[in-house]
């Protein structure tokens, strides 16, 4: 797979083929395989934006050091695309927080990146009214594995 310069592959999963997918994400090289990470993963679990990671040629990685950052998601359900609308409600609640809201041009997805200093009632707090706005969930990807136990890394 050719990765754009400026860019990282992460292992993101099985696709419906069976093969192993990736997520291309904005990162700087730091060297021996290290990469700043410079854009919240929308796919690939257990990292956000600001994160260290050692990234092995397959893709799988390490975090070796938290950037600070929560990593906020929310998919949008067949046939239903994320609007205009449901970014700008979502960019509203996480303003006082100082979470940056990311959504494709096909509405596939929300992304927030949201400092853990926000705390976690208050982040909480913002997307369950977003929910009760939008009807649309949301869930962490850098809180949980895939136990569905806490990182702890905060």
């Amino acid at each position: 797979m050719d990765t754009p310069a400026g860019h990282v592959a992460l292992h993101a999963g099985t696709g419906a083929a069976g093969r192993p997918t990736r997520e291309i994400l904005p990162g700087r090289p730091l060297g021996d395989g290290q990469w700043l990470l410079l854009g919240t993963p929308a796919l690939t679990e257990g990292c956000a934006a600001g994160d260290t990671l050692v990234v092995r040629e397959d893709g799988s990685f390490d975090v070796t050091r938290r950037g600070g950052n929560l990593a906020v998601l929310s998919y949008a359900e067949s046939g239903q695309p994320m609007t205009e609308n449901d970014a700008r409600l979502l960019r509203q609640a996480m303003t006082s927080l100082e979470g940056v809201v990311e959504m494709p041009e096909d509405g596939r997805f929300l992304v927030v990146t949201v400092p853990v200093a926000a705390t976690f009632p208050a982040v909480e707090a913002a997307m369950d009214q977003w929910k009760r706005q939008t009807g649309r969930d949301w869930t962490y990807g850098n809180v949980y594995d895939e136990h569905d136990q806490p990182l702890n890394w905060w």
